[in-house]
């Protein structure tokens, strides 16, 4: 998986993953995830609250996505909700999380987006693609 670099300000932001669902009569929901693997790494983010606030600037919901069992509901922030991975790939939302009120995104976002679709494609694209 790919992180999506943005330009918020004067640092350079990542977020772990981001969706859109495509389609008006759905709402075009735009959700981003901050993956987790470790407690220590959590407990981290939530010391730095300002680093999540970039990828909520660009989605109307946040959500840590982090194996079952390594966070607890209770222990995630309040604007965020929780998503839990199982060892077979399914996941589970455990806790939901709150819109954002984000508004859409502006067009270096979306150069960004498109950047990171196209070198994934490249990359699944056979060698011999430019014989």
């Amino acid at each position: 998986m790919r992180e999506l670099r943005l330009n918020c300000g004067f640092a350079p932001q990542r977020i772990d993953a981001w969706a859109m669902n495509c389609h008006p009569s759905k709402g075009c929901w735009r959700i981003a995830y901050e993956i987790k693997v470790s407690r220590s790494d959590f407990r981290m983010e939530k010391l730095n609250p300002q680093k999540r606030k970039a990828a909520m600037k660009v989605a109307d919901f946040f959500y840590f996505a982090a194996p079952r069992g390594l966070i607890a509901p209770m222990d995630v922030p309040d604007d965020c909700g929780l998503l839990a991975v199982y060892e077979t790939g399914r996941s589970q939302i455990l806790k939901r999380a709150p819109r954002t009120g984000a508004k859409s995104p502006d067009w270096s976002f979306m150069a960004a987006v498109l950047r990171n679709l196209t070198d994934a494609r490249l990359k699944d694209l056979p060698d011999t693609r430019w014989v």
